[in-house]
């Protein structure tokens, strides 16, 4: 688990699942995850490589899938290839299989159907509390920021242009072991590739003739001005964060993150978790747009 939260979920009925599948995804969101859902009742697919693929946070199975198929032989399947996967099982009457199959299968949580969506709640609570302890939670942090980090050299690259002499001396560049561009660096020469494109359309813009043309480059300058004024926070939501996770220790009588980049304490709690994701999120996204805007060509 990482900024996505992913579920696997075995049932036959859309009907059933599409309503509750909404109130789940709200609630995943509203932690600062991006939802990811996989649904099927065709047990045929789960072997080792498909789950492995999948990578799911939580699976949900129904204990009747239709065409002779039971949901406990679905579990017991799952467990066999990975004996860690949490699952939710449910069934109408929960009550009639709750003893059978908890004899057999460890790591389960059992409800009714009617009951289902408050105890995926409550499981996916617990899960992410797990995400949430200091060391899984710096971890978790600093993968991403190396992620965004890839990505603004991925726009760097691209805004320079194919020339392979020059994407030679870029990448050397951003070589660590040169220590030349630092994060806060890639961040401003994003910015700077921002300025520089939006200065290139108006000077396009204010030569071109064609009334479509003017307009699409009106469109496209407002979407990268829109874009660039997220990377203010950059240095705050992202940078600061990351050299903080980077250089700090855990504090376990404050449960605070002690870190000599910053004076102020850390508290790792849920507010702080949530925050973060959507930042780090945010973040990523905003670069991969910025990335589209930079890459688009309009003809004058």
């Amino acid at each position: 688990m990482t900024q996505k939260y992913s579920i696997l979920w075995f049932d036959d009925s859309k009907d059933f699942v599409e309503p509750r599948l909404e109130l789940i995804k709200a609630h995943i969101e509203s932690l600062g995850f991006e939802f990811i859902c996989e649904f099927t009742i065709d047990d045929s697919l789960l072997n080792e490589e498909w789950l492995k693929k999948l990578d799911p946070d939580l699976i949900l199975v129904d204990y009747g899938l239709g065409k002779g198929t039971m949901g406990d032989k679905v579990v017991e399947k799952i467990k066999k290839i990975e004996p860690d996967a949490v699952v939710v099982f449910y069934s109408g009457k929960i009550e009639d299989y709750i003893e059978k199959i908890s004899r057999k299968i460890d790591g389960m949580y059992f409800t009714i159907r009617a009951d289902l969506v408050e105890k995926t709640r409550n499981v996916i609570n617990r899960t992410v509390r797990k995400q949430q302890e200091p060391n899984n939670m710096r971890g978790v942090i600093i993968a991403e920021a190396v992620d965004i980090e890839g990505k603004m050299e991925n726009l760097i690259l691209i805004a320079l242009g194919p020339d392979e002499e020059r994407k030679k001396v870029i990448q050397k560049i951003m070589d660590p072991k040169w220590q030349i561009l630092t994060f806060q660096n890639k961040f401003d020469l994003v910015n700077k590739i921002c300025k520089e494109r939006i200065k290139s359309l108006n000077k396009a813009k204010n030569s071109s003739k064609d009334p479509t043309k003017k307009a699409e480059m009106d469109t496209l300058i407002s979407e990268i001005t829109a874009k660039k004024q997220a990377l203010v926070d950059a240095q705050e939501e992202v940078i600061k964060i990351r050299n903080i996770m980077a250089h700090a220790i855990y504090d376990t009588k404050t449960g605070c993150m002690i870190s000599y980049v910053s004076p102020t304490p850390v508290p790792i709690d849920d507010a702080f978790c949530k925050k973060t994701r959507n930042d780090l999120r945010n973040h990523s996204e905003n670069l991969d747009e910025i990335t589209r805007l930079i890459s688009t060509k309009i003809n004058p």
